[in-house]
């Protein structure tokens, strides 16, 4: 889930076709770290974005190891196209 105060849209754009795995990637949430004058330490501020990333031959076999029956299905990348928006970072 993610919770924003973001008011831009943060569409995701694929497609999936039948008996094929479509590969969108890896999305990781991401805190912004703020550092404290007062103390000299780092802390989360409250703020975030989210990262994404391909990494099709990791993934792929991590996908083949966990359904080894649908080994014959193919793996397809699909490249994602994303709105233009200061949370969602390629």
């Amino acid at each position: 889930m993610l919770i924003s105060k973001n008011i831009g849209k943060m569409d995701v754009t694929f497609s999936i076709t039948a008996n094929q795995a479509s590969y969108i990637g890896q999305f990781l949430a991401v805190s912004r770290i703020a550092k404290s004058e007062l103390w000299n330490l780092e802390y989360p501020s409250g703020y975030g974005y989210l990262q994404h990333s391909y990494d099709q031959q990791r993934d792929e076999t991590l996908f083949t190891q966990q359904y080894p029956k649908q080994q014959a299905i193919p793996f397809n990348l699909e490249l994602l196209t994303f709105s233009d928006n200061r949370v969602l970072k390629n």
